[in-house]
C-alpha cells in the first residue's frame, strides 16, 4: 500500500524500505545503523531493503545487470541517476541468519570490501561464490576456510 502510495507521485521512479534485522542482537542492531547511516547519505539501496521501482524505468534502465554480485546496488545507482527514488520509513525486517552463522563483523567487513571493489569499478564476480556459499550449499551458510579465497 505505501509503494503504491508513493508512486502516484509521478516524479517518483522508485525506493526502498528502512532496514532492519529481525534478529535483536546488539551487533546486528549497531550494523542496522550504520546501514541507515549509509543508504540516508547515499541514497544507494541494497536487495533486502526490498528495493521496488516502476515496471517501465525498470525495462528501460535494462533491469539488473549481469554482475554475479551486487546487481542490487547496481541498479539503485542507476535509478538514482534516472530521477527520484524514496524511502519508506517502515522497516523490512530480513533474516539475520548470514550475519549470525559467519559472524556479524566479520560479514560486516565483508561487505564493506565488496562496495570498495564496486566503487573502484573493479570486478566482484570472483567473491560471488565466497558470498553466496560453495554449489550444493544452503545461499549465506557459513563460511568454509578455503584456500585461495
Amino acid at each position: 500500500m505505501q509503494i503504491q502510495s508513493l508512486l502516484r507521485d509521478p516524479k517518483i521512479l522508485g525506493g526502498a524500505f528502512e532496514h532492519r534485522f529481525l534478529e535483536t542482537s546488539w551487533s546486528l542492531r549497531a550494523i542496522s545503523w550504520i546501514n541507515r547511516r549509509r543508504y540516508w547519505l547515499t541514497g544507494n539501496y541494497y536487495g533486502d531493503q526490498g528495493i521496488f521501482v516502476r515496471a517501465s524505468v525498470f525495462r528501460d534502465l535494462g533491469g539488473y545487470g549481469d554482475l554475479g554480485l551486487m546487481e542490487d546496488l547496481d541498479l539503485s545507482q542507476r535509478l538514482k541517476r534516472r530521477g527520484r527514488t524514496a524511502l519508506i520509513r517502515e522497516p523490512l525486517l530480513t533474516s539475520g541468519r548470514r550475519f549470525i552463522d559467519r559472524g556479524p563483523w566479520r560479514t560486516f567487513v565483508f561487505i564493506v570490501w565488496l562496495l570498495f571493489l564496486h566503487t573502484m569499478r573493479f570486478d566482484t564476480r570472483r567473491y560471488a561464490q565466497r558470498w553466496r556459499g560453495p554449489a550444493g550449499s544452503v545461499p549465506g551458510s557459513r563460511w568454509i576456510a578455503t584456500r585461495g579465497t
